[in-house]
């Protein structure tokens, strides 16, 4: 049995159902006392006596093969054991011992175990709130920066404005982002590490980025990108709306046009090369499942939508659109073929799910009363257009009486929703929809059952300390959201230069003894600060970081 450094043996004769009980101090190998459950590890070996065995038949060179048959009077010179192995955790928390208080505690002053996970408040209770999370800081100091820490932290480094976020193909954590005021794309390993990818400085008035056309991507003057999509093989594709472009970045980081030409009228599907069609202002990208890139606008009037085969260079409508009126704000959703179907001017996410249906996030600029009208849509492989969430409640054409955008219906089918101003959405891999509401700054769930619901986020705009329950954080116009292979959703904050992730409150044990471990209160006010072992340092204001009350010993002890 070995148990907190100290190593114990028992030899029992064979005999059936043999057993012997263990007695395990509760000390480690100095002989200190320990609190909470320990790892050990039990091995239990069956010893054997062991011979020498004929040499198989046929077999001239058979060193350390297997005999067939025991040699009589010929034993080994050692014996053979069999082991079998058992891991587990033993021990208690015991606050007379932790607190040295004799048996009594304060209300206040809590005990965590960092092994198993569990807090014991002062009060003699003990949670472990499993699913609960808070907020973390991916990248960006909070301050303005053009490109500053490239090559380092990404947490050290300086953002300007983070929007649109795609994962990596690989099924790693990384992924890449827009920082929008730079006109550069960046990318985040899953070590951590943030570098420049594309972009270099932000065009000036009438510069057209057709002029960096074929050359090194770090090189490039991109115009405001807005939109990104990574191919299975690593491809990056970007959408310029004020280029009217979509731009292919390839393995070996040149750059070059896939879709749109500023200077050319519209084009006929399956007639005009898709480097030569007009693009209207391209907003959104997707890779679908069958390769091809999907490229939603943001227009007038209304959306579209483009399927782009980037090798044969040829495109198609997936939503055409056939002309806006009043009444379409009502109508909305209703199930019909997309290809002649209404969207929203600005088609601002496109996500497709593993099995095939396209999500689309859409929004107007329309003047419908305070905020803008959203909705998300689906279309089903078969070309059908559906409704998942947000709608027109009511409305008049000729009067200004719509009440079509608003901040309501949580805990009810989202499609019955007023939603506010989506700037981004993303789907995870149990079928639940996120959205990055950066009206009302929070994040939304649509589950898999058309329910709404909170995410993340107070409501109120600001850009609550790491350790914050997410329920309780304030987030600064969110921008995008995505969800990474293993659960983790990243928030694109633009108001606060930062790229945030919601992360479990209980973490595993520090690795070093300097670490510090935060854990929220229930209310997500405050948060409790522990050393390494689990000792209760200090509590502090969750929003505000004020320090309310430490712990220590006296001189005494």
């Amino acid at each position: 049995l070995d148990v907190a450094g100290q190593h114990l043996e028992h030899s029992v004769a064979p005999s059936a159902g043999a057993s012997f009980d263990f007695g395990w101090d509760g000390k480690d190998a100095y002989g200190r006392e320990l609190q909470g459950r320990q790892p050990y590890e039990v091995s239990v070996g069956y010893v054997y006596g062991a011979n020498y065995g004929e040499v198989p038949p046929g077999c001239d060179e058979c060193f350390g093969a297997t005999g067939v048959a025991p040699i009589s009077g010929n034993p080994t010179r050692q014996e053979v054991t069999f082991w079998q192995t058992h891991t587990g955790r033993v021990g208690v928390w015991e606050a007379r011992d932790a607190l040295r208080m004799g048996g009594w505690s304060l209300s206040v002053q809590h005990v965590y175990d960092p092994h198993d996970g569990i807090l014991y408040l002062g009060d003699g209770s003990w949670r472990k709130p499993e699913g609960v999370q808070v907020i973390t800081t991916v990248a960006g100091t909070g301050s303005w920066g053009d490109s500053g820490g490239d090559g380092g932290p990404a947490s050290e480094a300086t953002l300007a404005e983070p929007i649109a976020m795609v994962r990596e193909p690989s099924g790693s954590e990384g992924f890449y982002f827009i920082d929008q005021d730079t006109c550069q794309i960046r990318h985040v390993t899953l070590g951590g590490t943030i570098r420049r990818v594309a972009g270099s400085v932000c065009p000036d008035l009438g510069e057209h980025s057709l002029l960096t056309e074929g050359i090194a991507a770090l090189d490039a003057i991109l115009q405001w990108p807005l939109g990104l999509a990574v191919a299975s093989d690593g491809t990056l594709y970007v959408a310029e709306p004020y280029a009217h472009i979509v731009r292919r970045i390839d393995k070996s980081g040149r750059i070059g046009t896939v879709f749109g030409w500023a200077y050319q009228n519209e084009g006929v599907p399956g007639d005009t090369p898709a480097t030569q069609v007009f693009l209207e202002s391209p907003r959104s990208l997707a890779i679908g499942p069958d390769g091809a890139l999907y490229v939603g606008t943001s227009m007038q009037l209304e959306g579209q939508i483009y399927r782009v085969d980037p090798e044969a260079g040829t495109w198609s409508y997936v939503v055409e659109g056939r002309g806006w009126s009043c009444s379409d704000f009502l109508t909305l959703g209703v199930t019909a073929p997309a290809r002649t179907s209404y969207l929203p001017p600005d088609v601002v996410s496109l996500v497709f799910s593993p099995e095939g249906e396209l999500f689309v996030a859409a929004r107007t600029d329309t003047d419908l009363g305070e905020n803008q009208f959203s909705s998300i849509l689906k279309v089903r492989p078969d070309g059908i257009l559906e409704l998942v969430a947000g709608r027109c409640a009511s409305g008049t054409c000729g009067q200004n009486n719509w009440v079509c955008s608003g901040f309501s219906g949580e805990g009810g089918l989202a499609a019955n929703a007023l939603l506010g101003k989506i700037a981004g959405m993303s789907l995870s891999l149990n079928g639940e929809l996120f959205l990055a509401d950066s009206s009302h700054h929070v994040v939304q769930r649509i589950d898999s059952q058309g329910v709404l619901s909170r995410a993340a986020g107070t409501g109120a705009a600001g850009s609550s300390p790491v350790g914050t329950p997410v329920r309780a954080a304030m987030l600064s116009s969110p921008s995008d959201v995505e969800v990474l292979p293993g659960g983790r959703l990243l928030v694109s904050e633009r108001g606060s230069n930062r790229i945030r992730a919601f992360d479990d409150i209980f973490p595993e044990p520090p690795s070093t003894p300097s670490q510090v471990i935060l854990i929220p209160s229930e209310d997500g006010r405050t948060r409790y600060v522990f050393d390494s072992y689990g000792k209760h340092l200090r509590t502090e204001d969750a929003q505000t970081d004020q320090v309310l009350l430490t712990f220590g010993c006296a001189s005494l002890g």
